[in-house]
């Protein structure tokens, strides 16, 4: 025999001809137990079901409100959830050099760029490869 299971039960129950064709084999005593035991079940689910709608649509209210004040003190969702963020200002570049032929920049914070090395452990000093500003 097949194992029942809350899936078979399911879905034998969710088509209306099988439900019909269940209350005609069933007696009428059967079926008035079996509502009894059913209904305070269902009572019970739908006034958690209600409940979970009201706390819903009261949040979804609630939600516009708070929308609709941020909305008339000038502000947007996205000005409250960035914000007072100052754009990020690149370093100015001090250092101009020769890599393979190409000429770089390097502002002098980080790691120093392996050309400027290779030269400083040549014997060249880092003065050497500042950006001199005219005036």
């Amino acid at each position: 025999m097949a194992e029942t299971t809350q899936q078979n039960v399911y879905d034998y129950l969710s088509v209306k001809r099988n439900i019909t064709q269940f209350i005609k084999q069933s007696d009428y005593i059967f079926l008035r137990d079996l509502h009894n035991k059913l209904s305070p079940a269902v009572a019970l689910l739908e006034e958690k079901h209600r409940k979970e709608m009201e706390s819903q649509k009261l949040r979804d209210a609630k939600r516009q409100e708070l929308l609709a004040l941020i909305g008339s003190k000038g502000f947007s969702l996205r000005d409250l959830i960035e914000g007072d963020k100052k754009p990020q200002v690149r370093r100015p570049m001090k250092y101009r050099y020769s890599d393979n032929g190409q000429m770089k920049e390097w502002s002098g914070v980080g790691r120093t760029p392996r050309a400027i090395q290779d030269e400083i452990d040549s014997g060249k000093v880092l003065e050497d490869f500042e950006i001199q500003i005219e005036q």
